[in-house]
């Protein structure tokens, strides 16, 4: 064996390469599964390998249950009716050694549901189980270096003996009403409210809070203001979205936080505008604010009282049907140019959400000059922006985008009109020429005005145009390829909806597919 491999810190890098692209996403879950089976193979290879392999084997589980699989064969067994692993008799203090051996090595526990870990698959180890083996060592913690949980259908039964499962070590907390899609993991508000409250004495030291559970949130919120009060070291806390009705000492609690640093709201009302400002030293650490908000006129007032030096601000306006005016006009975006954030955004989402494309025209200044503030964003690097009125939006404004955002990285552009769009091909180029750092584009232009070509040294490398209207593309992609000499892909496919007529669309579609052809070649 070579002499380096000797050294622990270079087998862990070694191994810990092995996670790096791996995830346990319902694409990667594969790849996941074969990184598991590489790290178990090394483990067994050599005792210099074991350690390191299985520091990173156990690292993160999706349940309890290989722990409890782990002890003596006789203690447990899996019922057939249930899918779930339960005790056959009583546990003795000789059954710990095996546990105690991985459990140490825990550092994330749960997943997010996804279609790939099916609970055939996958089984969790019985609520009457894991209180057996809570109670049985009650001064001890069974993952005394846990670092994360995030609850999934089949890690529900931890919630009741959080206090025996992780302590001061825990960091960030994520539960998600989707991870208990089934009836039987169904978790009420009683439940949630004393895992919040065990949570607020044995793990003080949380960083990262994430919780979406309307059921919760339509009830007092005792446990969570007592979680908070008792969380100096929290730093981000993002909670559903969703209507409930009293939250003001809720926002209170938010805002004496000492440590926090980045806010994700659910829903800012008319009546508790008071509630979001910055002054008499409120919110002092916050670095990143989103919110939702039913009107677009609570924008101006809610980022002109928050005044503090972000680097991310995220909008969401809550859903707007079909026909409904739009809110565009009232988005006033003007306190940006004298905000103390001006010169230190690097992120800012706006979403104007649209279930279906109003046909309306609206009356009022034009979305050109609502979002002429953002222009006063000089370092922003990532602009996100969903709003029925960006159809309207001109060559001149991207020219305009890319002189005000020189250091601009990802622009988004989501529109849901069924007109043709103002912005051609020439726009993009203004963006290649200024825009340096630019990776990704998604807009939606009219793709039938190509412009002279134009060479630039752009090394953006995606692009997404969205079934744009499109008529030559072999001088399409003449002309992208000389904006964007990197350019390694086009995603051009049918949009989720469109107003346009069949044989149109059809035509559209098949323009792109040879225009991502011809990329590719």
């Amino acid at each position: 064996m070579h002499p380096c491999l000797a050294i622990n810190e270079i087998l862990s890098n070694v191994f810990a390469h092995l996670f790096e692209h791996a995830s346990t996403t319902e694409d990667d879950w594969t790849e996941y599964s074969q990184t598991t089976i590489t790290l178990a193979a090394l483990a067994r290879t050599c005792r210099t390998f074991t350690e390191p392999a299985l520091d990173h084997l156990w690292e993160v589980q999706v349940v309890f249950a290989p722990l409890v699989q782990c002890m003596p064969a006789d203690l447990w067994h899996i019922d057939p009716a249930t899918a779930t692993l339960k005790f056959i008799r009583e546990i003795r203090d000789t059954d710990w050694d095996r546990f105690d051996f991985y459990a140490r090595r825990v550092r994330e526990m749960g997943r997010p549901y996804n279609g790939a870990m099916k609970p055939s698959t996958i089984r969790e180890v019985d609520s009457d189980a894991l209180a057996a083996l809570a109670v049985y060592r009650p001064a001890r913690l069974l993952l005394p270096h846990l670092q994360v949980l995030q609850c999934t259908p089949w890690s529900k039964a931890i919630l009741p003996v959080i206090h025996f499962v992780a302590g001061d070590s825990l960091r960030s907390v994520v539960l998600r009403k989707n991870d208990f899609l089934q009836a039987d993991n169904h978790i009420n508000a009683l439940e949630l409210s004393s895992f919040l409250l065990a949570l607020s004495y044995r793990s003080t030291s949380l960083t990262s809070l994430s919780i979406f559970f309307p059921s919760f949130w339509e009830t007092r919120d005792d446990g969570c203001l007592q979680l908070l009060s008792r969380l100096p070291k929290l730093r981000h806390i993002t909670i559903s979205p969703i209507f409930y009705d009293d939250h003001r000492d809720l926002v209170e609690a938010l805002a004496r936080l000492p440590s926090l640093e980045e806010l994700f709201w659910p829903n800012v009302k008319l009546e508790d505008l008071a509630l979001y400002t910055t002054y008499g030293g409120r919110f002092p650490q916050l670095r990143a604010f989103g919110f939702y908000t039913s009107e677009a006129a609570f924008v101006g007032p809610v980022l002109s009282s928050m005044q503090r030096e972000f680097s991310q601000i995220s909008v969401t306006g809550l859903p707007i049907y079909l026909n409904a005016p739009s809110q565009t006009a009232q988005l006033d975006l003007t306190c940006l140019p004298t905000h103390p954030a001006r010169l230190t955004l690097t992120k800012i989402h706006i979403y104007m959400h649209l279930h279906l494309a109003p046909t309306i025209v609206v009356e009022g200044p034009g979305v050109a000059e609502v979002l002429a503030p953002l222009f006063a964003l000089t370092n922003v690097r990532e602009v996100t922006l969903e709003l029925h009125e960006l159809i309207a939006l001109t060559d001149a404004w991207f020219a305009d985008a890319a002189n005000a955002w020189p250091a601009l990285e990802d622009l988004t552009l989501v529109t849901h009109s069924s007109l043709y769009p103002a912005a051609t091909l020439a726009g993009l180029a203004h963006l290649a020429r200024r825009c340096v750092q630019l990776g990704h584009v998604a807009m939606w232009l009219d793709a039938r005005v190509v412009p002279a070509h134009e060479y630039t040294k752009s090394g953006c490398q995606s692009l997404s145009l969205d079934a744009s209207p499109i008529a030559d593309p072999l001088a399409v992609v003449l002309a992208l390829c000389a904006m964007f000499p990197e350019l390694d892909g086009v995603v051009g496919g049918e949009r989720t909806w469109t107003c346009y007529p069949d044989a149109e669309m059809l035509e559209y579609d098949r323009g792109w597919m040879q225009v991502e052809q011809y990329i590719l070649e």
